[in-house]
């Protein structure tokens, strides 16, 4: 038996949770996201080195646009190029700040704001997994 909203307004905790919908879980797991970046920016933060300024900065500009990701599934697009032109930016500085020493896969292990981190680039895996779905899902009605 399916469930569906019962009209009391206390057991419905997001109004799509009933969906069948990929959507929905799209939206719950871009929340999770956000959520669990603005986690990692309070860890940064309360470091007294400030050795991470630059990633600091970088979370901070991005989790805003991952609300605006949330909305923009079911509506108009919150995300424009530019918004993406300005990602690839920092993907650059990052991938030359690190200079190549990266060159395989690195164990999700060290202190709580690298667990953070490993923790959120594994959720985002989960976002575009959901992603792939949700298209897999529009194209299906087309044809």
């Amino acid at each position: 038996m399916p469930l569906k909203y019962s009209g009391n307004i206390r057991e419905l905790c997001y109004p799509f949770i009933y969906e069948e919908s990929a959507l929905c879980d799209y939206e719950i797991l871009t929340d999770e996201l956000c959520t669990l970046v603005g986690c990692e920016i309070t860890e940064l933060e309360s470091d007294s080195e400030n050795r991470f300024v630059d990633i600091l900065e970088f979370l901070n500009e991005l989790q805003p646009k991952m609300f605006h990701m949330n909305g923009s599934i079911r509506g108009k697009g919150s995300i424009h190029e530019e918004d993406i032109q300005r990602l690839d930016a920092w993907f650059d500085r990052f991938e030359e700040e690190i200079g190549g020493r990266i060159q395989s896969f690195v164990l999700p292990r060290g202190p709580r704001s690298v667990q953070l981190i490993h923790t959120c680039r594994s959720l985002c895996k989960k976002v575009v997994r959901c992603l792939v779905r949700i298209l897999a899902q529009l194209e299906h009605r087309f044809w």
